[in-house]
């Protein structure tokens, strides 16, 4: 659960300030300007009633950020950054999607229309290879 005393922006905030400062010009101490994004190979997914997903799990070069970028059903594409969990990785921006993982089982997440998640596709089990 997000803290209450964070506005429900906060996290999308603060990925948007850590991509902006991986763009080229920007220069640290802690990076010498050389932040560079690690990309993991793309993992896939189906959910019980047998869409598929592809998943990919990064990071920025300093290990300031972890996020996943998410391929959905109709390719609708989402980059959503590591976000507090009680149990298991889960990934958010907080106002579109929700991607968890918990014991080897991902629950994918959408804000539907009247601000609610749902998850249309039930549980996402992993498959063989991505496509």
């Amino acid at each position: 659960m997000r803290p209450r005393h964070l506005p429900r922006a906060f996290p999308m905030l603060a990925f948007a300030a850590l991509v902006a400062a991986a763009q080229p010009g920007f220069a640290s101490d802690a990076c010498d300007g050389k932040l560079g994004v690690t990309l993991d190979p793309a993992l896939a997914y189906a959910g019980k009633d047998g869409k598929r997903f592809t998943a990919r799990y990064g990071s920025l070069s300093d290990g300031s950020l972890q996020f996943v970028k998410v391929k959905a059903p109709g390719g609708k594409e989402y980059t959503l950054p590591a976000a507090p969990s009680g149990s298991g990785a889960r990934y958010t921006d907080e106002r579109t999607a929700t991607w968890w993982e918990h014991q080897g089982t991902i629950r994918f997440e959408i804000m539907d229309q009247k601000g609610d998640w749902v998850a249309p596709h039930g549980p996402l089990r992993p498959q063989a290879r991505a496509r």
